[in-house]
């Protein structure tokens, strides 16, 4: 039986409520699934709810009772409350219903329905304590067996882990001092996403792309995008438009050269005539060029 207890669970437990609830306990859902504890303590104390005392007898266990016990699961050790409907249920157990919880002296039990709280807890002959502690409050709870065995490992108080004591401080603190251990979760989760979004050091791979080979970084092999052509401004001209302009609307001083072939192939030119001025006989002029003649 003492194999059960090898795997502990209870700091484990109780980091995460405070990392995911913080202080606000109330949130916690109840843990369904059994979990498996040893009884290190057989003096149990009962508390009435109807005469509001302490009764260090665990045999008046009655049912208006809620019976303290010290449980551990090898590492550490934890006060639990077991409630008025646990103790119902095993009051109907056919072999140990009739037996008082007392005499199960560091019993293995497995529980299950417990949620976490954080309440004064009995000192036995001293009332209740002065602050608050870590407890947790059992629905359902059976005894397995291992009665009288010896204590298994050498378990110590559950808040005498160095973030469990912090958590612990902040809750008697209260004004959101339950809250450390939750705050710090979420500053570690949001340094490691502002890490993850930068590019990763990856293997560097090559990949056939169009015929040709295209090396690549990315984990899966596939070619990277091209980057964007940045935009290019416009040079400036270096032609000045007023010149252009006169250049286009040059001035000739003289006809083209093709126009003097036209004008050098004629022999004779006829002058108009009209009904005042007859037509005068025809003169002969010398082609372009000639020196005049001396008279």
């Amino acid at each position: 039986m003492s194999k059960s207890l090898t795997l502990p669970w209870l700091h484990e437990y109780f980091i995460d409520v405070a990392e995911t609830h913080g202080g606000d306990l109330l949130s916690v859902p109840v843990h369904s699934a059994a979990k498996k504890v040893q009884i290190i303590k057989a003096r149990l104390v009962c508390f009435s709810r109807q005469s509001f005392k302490l009764i260090c007898d665990p045999t008046r266990d009655g049912e208006d009772n809620w019976i303290w016990a010290h449980v551990s699961d090898r590492e550490y050790i934890v006060p639990v409350r077991f409630s008025k409907e646990a103790m119902k249920v095993y009051r109907q157990h056919p072999v140990y219903g009739s037996l008082s919880i007392s005499s199960f002296k560091t019993a293995i039990i497995s529980m299950k329905d417990f949620r976490p709280m954080f309440a004064r807890v009995p000192n036995p002959g001293m009332g209740m304590s002065s602050s608050g502690h870590l407890v947790l409050e059992v629905c359902t709870f059976n005894v397995l067996g291992s009665t009288g065995a010896s204590m298994l490992g050498s378990p110590k108080g559950i808040e005498t882990g160095s973030d469990i004591y912090l958590w612990v401080q902040g809750l008697r603190e209260g004004n959101g001092g339950g809250n450390v251990l939750k705050l710090r979760k979420q500053a570690e989760n949001s340094a490691d996403g502002s890490s993850s979004s930068q590019p990763a050091h990856t293997q560097a791979m090559e990949v056939l792309t169009y015929g040709r080979r295209q090396r690549s970084s990315s984990p899966d092999g596939t070619p990277e995008p091209k980057p964007p052509c940045p935009a290019q401004r416009p040079r400036k001209s270096k032609v000045n438009p007023v010149k252009a302009h006169q250049r286009r609307w040059r001035i000739r001083t003289e006809p083209p050269p093709e126009s003097w072939d036209g004008v050098k192939n004629v022999e004779h030119v006829h002058e108009p005539s009209s009904p005042c001025n007859p037509a005068a006989p025809e003169k002969k002029r010398d082609p372009p060029g000639t020196p005049p003649k001396r008279t």
